[in-house]
């Protein structure tokens, strides 16, 4: 039963970008709106595609939680190599994934409140979408602060063949690096670390993606060796 948890969990994180992409897609969020429009320009987007935020938003905030469940997938497996009464690192990962996926409840929860009402004025949505998209880009340290343990953790791994490869401690270390410039995103408007930028949406985005699956994979393949370990 642990396994098939673990695995199930370790899935559910995956599961939850296959709902959130398509959300924001239904929002008319990819590609994010622009930071440099006018406030009548944002208005007529909330206006256009109403019934879709709302859903999208919905959807983002609830399944957010497929999220936390990956984390603990990934806590059971570390717990593993962290031997002993205190494994802060496991729970400091565990803790900093669950702030992670809460801020899609905060994005969500502005741009619902956005689209609620058709009267709404027009500057009161302009800062409920700017609240939106700077509370889902810039608070970026719970993410780097959960790849960092998870990396601490892997490496420190002295198993002759330890439970997670080598190669993926420094991808999370690199992973949580990646996440750093959308914490300037308040300072832009326009280029690479505005909140619709390379480096501050596009490039985190793709990165968030793959460490999911790749995560997922790994805590798999643990987890299928552990029920192997405890039949002999």
């Amino acid at each position: 039963m642990s396994t098939r948890a673990q695995i199930i969990c370790a899935w559910l994180g995956p599961v939850f970008m296959l709902i959130l992409i398509p959300a924001w897609i239904g929002m008319g969020f990819l590609p994010p709106l622009p930071p440099a429009l006018s406030p009548e320009e944002v208005a007529l987007h909330f206006e256009q595609h109403r019934t879709g935020i709302r859903l999208g938003a919905t959807l983002s905030m609830q399944f957010c939680m497929f999220g936390i469940a990956w984390s603990a997938a990934i806590a059971a497996q570390l717990r593993r190599i962290e031997a002993g009464p205190t494994p802060v690192l496991t729970y400091l990962q565990l803790v900093c994934g669950t702030m992670t996926y809460v801020l899609f409840v905060f994005s969500a929860f502005a741009w619902t409140a956005a689209a609620y009402r058709p009267d709404l004025d027009v500057e009161v949505l302009y800062v409920l979408n700017d609240y939106g998209w700077l509370s889902l880009v810039m608070p970026v340290m719970a993410a780097t602060m959960q790849a960092i343990a998870i990396g601490a953790v892997i490496l420190s791994d002295k198993r002759a063949d330890p439970i997670f490869p080598r190669w993926s401690g420094y991808f999370n270390f690199w992973t949580g690096l990646i996440f750093l410039p959308g914490a300037v995103a308040t300072f832009f408007k326009a280029g690479p670390f505005a909140w619709n930028g390379l480096l501050a949406f596009w490039l985190p985005l793709n990165i968030f993606g793959v460490w999911i699956i790749g995560m997922a994979i790994l805590v798999t393949r643990a987890a299928k060796r552990q029920q192997r370990e405890a039949e002999l």
